[in-house]
């Protein structure tokens, strides 16, 4: 049943659900495609509770709960900024051997990349192991003057193991050719 998730995809969150609460009186069971779709509408608008439900009654019609079922749960957390919530179906996404796909590392992505800026909003002073998380992202990604300026910034925190950081970088973490090269940079020609 494609309804649910055009109704998700066009921004009509609730009344993906009520659509889902019709079906359920009216005893028609959903198919694994309707609760996905379900889901899907549910993360996009943030409705954690309603997600919740519908995995519950997953649970009890002994459906098995798929990646996108999962993801669906994470989005709706995530989206509500109950970013605990969220890794916790997440964890439990991997201790059942559930495939984590694209969407669900994306989800994660914007969770991380938000609480660093909330982070930095609320003026919370990063610590040692923040800044180097941050840094080891950007030499990652191959973002050699983001890098630069979160390195600059380590030094100017006064540490002293700052090469040291990009020492283990190379020598431990170094997971791609762009962290490699990034690091390497750094390394050369720091300011």
């Amino acid at each position: 049943m494609k309804d649910e998730r055009v109704f998700g995809e066009g921004g009509y969150f609730k009344e993906v659900v009520t659509l889902f609460r019709d079906m359920v009186e009216e005893n028609v069971e959903p198919n694994m495609e309707t609760y996905e779709g379900l889901i899907f509408a549910c993360g996009k608008g943030g409705l954690y509770e309603d997600a919740q439900e519908i995995l519950l009654h997953m649970t009890e019609k002994d459906a098995v709960l798929s990646s996108k079922a999962y993801t669906g749960v994470i989005e709706a957390y995530w989206q509500a900024a109950l970013y605990e919530e969220a890794l916790v179906a997440f964890n439990t996404m991997n201790e059942v051997g559930n495939e984590l796909t694209v969407e669900t590392y994306n989800i994660l992505i914007h969770m991380s990349v938000r609480s660093y800026v909330k982070m930095e909003k609320t003026r919370s002073d990063p610590d040692e192991w923040t800044l180097e998380t941050v840094l080891s992202v950007y030499c990652s990604a191959g973002l050699v003057h983001e890098s630069k300026e979160q390195f600059k910034e380590i030094k100017g925190l006064g540490w002293d193991d700052a090469l040291k950081v990009l020492d283990e970088m190379l020598a431990n973490r170094a997971s791609n050719i762009h962290q490699f090269q990034t690091v390497w940079i750094l390394i050369e020609e720091p300011e």
